[in-house]
């Protein structure tokens, strides 16, 4: 569930935009190359929204937006991973489930069970995800879901204790807030208030521009990191 298809489009400009900055203006570090990548899979988030309501093809784009934010979790677990310095053998593996559940979406016949536009929300159920007739594969989803988030706070966690650079703490305090902020209260949300039966505007579109900003301050301080080496 999102607002508007016009502001789906908008935030989706916004953070298109905002990785191409981070891709192309920054020397290709870890934070650079990732960080571009998940704010391009933010907005290729948004941006199967606004399709979806624009083209009436509600697998196809539904299929698109759940695979999108179903591959978040492992990169971004595995990009903590490696800035980090944790070495983790065989980190491929963490792609496992998201992969799982993409080709569940891709192959299950209607695997949208319903999705609807109007002037205020875009509202998109799935077989994983606002839907009370498969809690069981719904459980499952949520668990791999919070898990991961929870793993890479708890990486960024130990780190910022171990760290003694100011920058470099700085970034993993942003880093830690970011996840903490544009993830876990809409997921929170999108659990909890389907099961009372409240209807409520999503707020993941601007939890996903708050990453955004975040991402920004996070490469402003990695290019002063960087300089600081020179």
């Amino acid at each position: 569930m999102c607002f508007s298809p016009q502001i789906s489009l908008f935030t989706a400009l916004v953070e298109f935009g905002s990785a191409a900055f981070i891709f192309l203006r920054f020397k290709k570090t870890i934070i650079i190359k990732y960080l571009s990548l998940i704010v391009f899979l933010l907005g290729l988030y948004q941006f199967s929204e606004y399709m979806l309501c624009t083209t009436n093809d509600i697998q196809l784009w539904g299929t698109i937006g759940f695979i999108t934010y179903t591959v978040l979790p492992p990169l971004c677990l595995i990009f903590i991973l490696k800035y980090t310095k944790i070495n983790l053998k065989k980190t491929f593996l963490l792609y496992l489930p998201a992969i799982i559940f993409s080709l569940i979406a891709i192959f299950t016949k209607n695997f949208i069970i319903t999705g609807s536009c109007s002037t205020i929300f875009v509202t998109i159920q799935n077989i994983f995800v606002l839907s009370n007739n498969h809690q069981f594969l719904t459980l499952i989803y949520w668990l791999y879901y919070f898990s991961y988030i929870m793993t890479g706070c708890l990486f960024i966690v130990r780190a910022i204790k171990s760290k003694k650079n100011n920058n470099k703490k700085r970034i993993y305090y942003i880093i830690l807030s970011a996840i903490v902020l544009s993830l876990l209260p809409a997921l929170i949300l999108i659990i909890i208030l389907p099961s009372l039966k409240i209807m409520f505007p999503s707020i993941y579109c601007q939890f996903a521009l708050l990453f955004t900003i975040m991402a920004l301050l996070c490469v402003h301080l990695d290019n002063k990191l960087q300089k600081e080496k020179l």
